[in-house]
């Protein structure tokens, strides 16, 4: 990572273990739902800050009830390519049959704008 640019390879893993952290013992409940958004986006935005770049972060966080419904994202932003960008992550992992039990799926997308 440059000292000023914003490099998906080191946000990425920020954001999936927020992910984890949040959501790996839990299962769908509606009331739940505001408290795991809340939480996500704010240890993700920990894990950003921690990294200490002059960038300015944008978090945001989808989470929905498994039920065989599809759920397609898509971020989008006009922005300098050598310092800015965005990176989309969605839970569970294909691979991962034990967080797939939750009955929940989530996306969770960041962007960095450099200042």
């Amino acid at each position: 990572m440059s000292d000023y640019g914003f490099d998906a390879e080191v946000v990425e893993p920020i954001l999936k273990q927020a992910l984890d952290e949040v959501l790996k013992q839990e299962s769908y409940a509606d009331a739940r739902v505001p408290a795991f958004v809340d939480e996500i986006c704010a240890k993700a935005m920990e894990g950003l800050a921690d990294l200490g770049l002059p960038i300015k972060f944008v978090v945001s966080c989808t989470v929905m009830q498994s039920n065989g419904s599809g759920l397609n994202s898509h971020a989008n932003m006009h922005s300098d390519a050598r310092s800015d960008g965005c990176v989309m992550v969605k839970w569970p992992e294909k691979r991962n049959r034990e967080a797939a039990a939750s009955h929940m799926c989530c996306i969770v997308t960041a962007a960095g704008f450099a200042v």
